[in-house]
C-alpha cells in the first residue's frame, strides 16, 4: 500500500471521547466520597442523637427536608450557603427528622455513612432519596449536592 506523503491519520471522534473522559474521570476519582448504608447512622437520626462533633444540615429550608446531613467537625461545608445549619441545641433535629419520616409515604429514610477515599467517616447523611453527589476539596472542604427524586431532579421541599 502507497501512503501519500501528505496524508494525515485522524482519530476517531469517538475513541478521542471515550480516552478523555477515562483521563478525566480517573483525574477526579480521588476526590469523590463513597456513601455506606448504615443502620447506626439511620437508628442516630431516629432516635434524635446529635452528635458533639458533627455540625446538621437540612436541604432548602421547608419543613420536609429532603435530606439531613451531618458533617464532622475536621471538615467544612464549601456550599453551606445553599444548606440550612439545624439548631441541635433545641427540638429543631427532631422536628426535621418527624417531618421527613411522616412524609416519606412511598420510602422511609435511609442513614449512609459518607466516607473518603481512604474508607474513613467524614460524614452521614439522611433520607429517602437518592443520595446527592459529594466532592472531597483541598484543606478538608466538601461539596455536598441536594438527593435526588426517582426522575433525577433535586428533591426535597424546594421541588414537591
Amino acid at each position: 500500500m502507497i501512503v501519500p506523503i501528505n496524508s494525515k491519520k485522524r482519530i476517531n471522534p469517538l475513541m478521542f471521547i471515550l480516552i478523555f473522559t477515562i483521563a478525566l474521570f480517573s483525574a477526579c476519582a480521588g476526590n469523590y466520597i463513597r456513601y455506606k448504608v448504615s443502620d447506626e447512622v439511620e437508628k442516630s437520626f431516629k432516635s434524635f442523637q446529635a452528635l458533639p462533633d458533627y455540625t446538621y444540615y437540612y436541604d432548602r429550608g421547608g419543613h420536609r427536608p429532603g435530606a439531613i446531613i451531618a458533617i464532622h467537625k475536621s471538615y467544612t461545608l464549601s456550599n453551606a450557603d445553599l444548606w440550612n445549619q439545624v439548631d441541635i441545641s433545641g427540638d429543631q433535629l427532631k422536628s426535621l427528622v418527624k417531618a421527613m419520616v411522616n412524609s416519606s409515604a412511598t420510602r422511609l429514610p435511609y442513614g449512609y455513612y459518607m466516607l473518603d477515599p481512604q474508607g474513613k467517616p467524614i460524614g452521614m447523611y439522611f433520607t429517602p432519596l437518592s443520595t446527592g453527589l459529594i466532592i472531597l476539596e483541598e484543606n478538608n472542604r466538601v461539596v455536598v449536592g441536594f438527593p435526588e427524586n426517582d426522575y433525577g431532579m433535586p428533591g426535597g421541599s424546594g421541588s414537591n
